[in-house]
Order: structure tokens, then sequence, then C-alpha cells
């Protein structure tokens, strides 16, 4: 997937990495690891550079995210293709409301060759002993200015959206989610996305996790469109 167009600079953008205290450098290198072994990265030699940092989520693992400010400024943006998160007054009544969370769905979408260049980051080394390690995406990475519109575009085309024209099932995407309103559970293994059970949600009154809360209240709640 191209993600980028080189109109606004033809000269390479360079954001010095920012030490890392010992306990986040070493969060970084394992997370940075475990990206590498899933194929998300590779080793660069790329003029392109901006710098990571890592997170700590409450369930108390890290989470590696990189700045692409810099880079993102020289991006001409995509518009949006849904501008907002959907109507509550288009689920079904009567139906069940099951959330599934897209692990991450970004890295789901492959770069064009030579995009990668573009996002590629350097781990430090502790006190400078010795060079930094350069890598650089292979996949869509999350910061960019345009990857929500690129999953969102993606996300029309994958298979699993043809069930929503089944007559027991409505869908609504939103990126990284996708809201079933169902008769009974679905699997969608086949269609290679994976789910995160952490956040999966089935209920019966309201969801969280997709930006509110949505209830189930049929004073609020639609009818299954004809």
């Amino acid at each position: 997937m191209h993600c980028l167009s080189s109109g606004k600079t033809s000269t390479p953008v360079w954001v010095d990495q920012w030490p890392l205290v010992k306990e986040k450098r070493e969060a970084a290198e394992v997370l940075t690891q475990e990206q590498l072994n899933l194929g998300h990265l590779k080793p660069s030699t790329s003029p392109w550079n901006t710098p990571i940092f890592v997170i700590k989520k409450k369930t108390g693992k890290w989470r590696l995210l990189q700045d692409l400010r810099a880079v993102n400024r020289v991006i001409f943006p995509m518009g949006t293709l849904q501008p907002g998160l959907p109507s509550p007054s288009a689920i079904p009544l009567n139906f069940q409301m099951l959330v599934l969370d897209l692990k991450d769905c970004f890295f789901t979408i492959s770069l064009a060759p030579g995009d990668g260049e573009h996002f590629a980051f350097s781990l430090p080394s502790t006190n400078l002993q010795e060079p930094y390690y350069r890598y650089e995406w292979t996949v869509l990475p999350q910061g960019m200015v345009n990857t929500g519109e690129i999953l969102n575009q993606l996300n029309g085309f994958n298979p699993f959206n043809s069930l929503k024209y089944s007559f027991w099932i409505f869908l609504v995407l939103i990126i990284g989610l996708i809201l079933m309103y169902v008769m009974f559970a679905c699997s969608c293994k086949k269609f290679n996305n994976q789910l995160n059970s952490s956040k999966a949600q089935l209920h019966f009154l309201h969801l969280k996790n997709i930006g509110g809360d949505v209830g189930g209240s049929p004073a609020v709640r639609g009818r299954v469109p004809s």
C-alpha cells in the first residue's frame, strides 16, 4: 500500500533519537525484537529518522511508539473517509451487540517497496557503548497521518465486510474495531484477522471502547434496515 507523496520534499527528514532511561530502553529493545520476529521491521540504512519512545499501558505491558510528526509534515494528507462515529440510531433493535477489536490491525497492511525508509528509527545503545541499531517498518506504522484513512479504506474491501449484506448481521466499521449486532456469534478466523479477546464485549445494554458509550435503550436503537 502506497501511503506517501514525494511532492512536499525531496530532502530526507532526520530527527535525532533522544536518550531513553534504562528501563525504557530495555523495553524498546524487547518490543523491537518482537516486531523483527514478526517481519514488521527490517534493518535499515535509510537517511530518514524519527525518534521512538515507549509508554506503559494499564496492563503493565509496554507499547512502542514513534514520533512521526516531522514526517507527517511532508506527507500530503488524504481526505477523511468516515467523518465521525456512526449514529447510535443505526443500531438494529433487539440485536445483541458485539465489539471485536482487531489486534494490531495497522500491522496487517504491508507498505509498498520504498515507503518503509521514510519511517526508519534508531534504537539507542546504553551510554553510547555501540552504534545505534537502525530499523524501518515494512507495515503501516501507527502515528502516520494517513494510517487511519488507509485502514478505513481497506476495511471496506475486507472479505469479512461482505457479511454485512446477510439478513442476520449488521456491521459498523470504525478504525480498528468491528461492531457486530448479531443474532448469534460469528468467527472471523478464516479471514486472517486476529481478535483481541481482552477487549471483546458482548452486551445487551451498552458498549464502551468506541469513543463513548452506546446505549441499549429502544429510544436510541434503530430497526434492521430493509
